[in-house]
């Protein structure tokens, strides 16, 4: 079992996500090691967490309060095989996992991994019946699931708040509910590298040649 699960798992293979300090980091890391394993916290439950199956199990009572403590106070159990095969199947989405992880994360901001400029699209629609969600949900899920949009964009559209929409965004970029079309500071930088050609020099080139051979036959 390791306990302070934060400070033994912050290396260069652990996914950069943003507050690490969180369970979502902790189970960011249990799905890229894909590790069956039970995560604890004294008092408040557990959570089981199965990459294999891409399912979790939750014995938790207050799951927002639960999400937002620090990684350090959690104690992560890995899971052999026999304690594997007692758990049913019955387990729920991973995916509404890391949805429920960042709302309750980035209440505002927007994961690592966005800009407000990324022209961005829903791949598909996310079970709002099940998850946390905002009061404008269901329209920043109709419009991104139809149209690819930038985040900009979405507020502006449906005149939302900025903290709300970057809150479902970052719920759904968690969840890998989201196809990035185009990134904005990418088309920004390569941009002026196709419209700067060096064609003016030769001209420039040309005129002093010109120029210089009329000096010289005077």
């Amino acid at each position: 079992m390791l306990t302070g699960f934060s400070s033994k798992t912050a290396n260069a293979e652990a996914p950069a996500l943003k507050p690490a300090a969180h369970l979502l980091g902790i189970v960011q890391h249990i799905l890229a090691s894909q590790d069956n394993a039970r995560v604890t916290l004294p008092g408040m439950g557990s959570l089981t967490v199965l990459p294999q199956r891409q399912e979790y199990h939750a014995d938790v009572e207050n799951m927002e309060a639960f999400s937002t403590s620090s990684a350090a106070d959690f104690e992560v159990t890995i899971l052999d095989n026999s304690a594997l095969a007692s758990i049913s199947h019955s387990g729920k989405d991973i995916r509404d996992l890391l949805w429920q992880l960042a709302f309750y994360i980035y209440e505002g901001s927007l994961i690592e991994g966005c800009s407000e400029n990324d022209v961005i699209q829903f791949s598909r629609w996310p079970n709002l019946t099940r998850l946390p969600i905002t009061p404008n949900a269901a329209r920043i899920s109709a419009l991104l699931t139809r149209h690819p949009t930038s985040i900009t964009l979405v507020r502006r559209v449906l005149g939302i708040d900025k903290s709300e929409v970057n809150r479902v965004i970052s719920a759904a970029f968690s969840a890998g509910i989201i196809n990035t079309i185009s990134r904005g500071p990418s088309l920004v930088s390569s941009e002026p590298l196709l419209v700067e050609p060096k064609i003016p020099e030769p001209q420039r080139a040309g005129l002093w040649n010109s120029l210089f051979a009329k000096i010289s036959s005077l």
